[in-house]
């Protein structure tokens, strides 16, 4: 079994971004958490068996009330 951390860059913080900017920032104001934990199991020859990884954040509206 073996752990280690991805990262997912899909979250913003919508208290300290304004939506209509995002296109144009490059770097994202306010907290956030990048860091997705990841486990690997693999059996003895190397085969991977299986890999479960966790990561959560809410759900937006958007302008005109579209689904992110």
């Amino acid at each position: 079994m073996y752990s280690g951390n991805g990262i997912a860059r899909f979250q913003v913080n919508r208290r300290n971004n304004s939506e209509p900017s995002l296109n144009s920032l490059s770097n994202l104001s306010g907290p956030n958490d990048y860091a997705v934990p990841v486990l690997k199991v693999v059996n003895q020859s190397g085969k991977m068996l299986a890999v479960m990884f966790g990561y959560a954040c809410h759900n937006t509206v958007l302008a005109d009330y579209k689904w992110s």
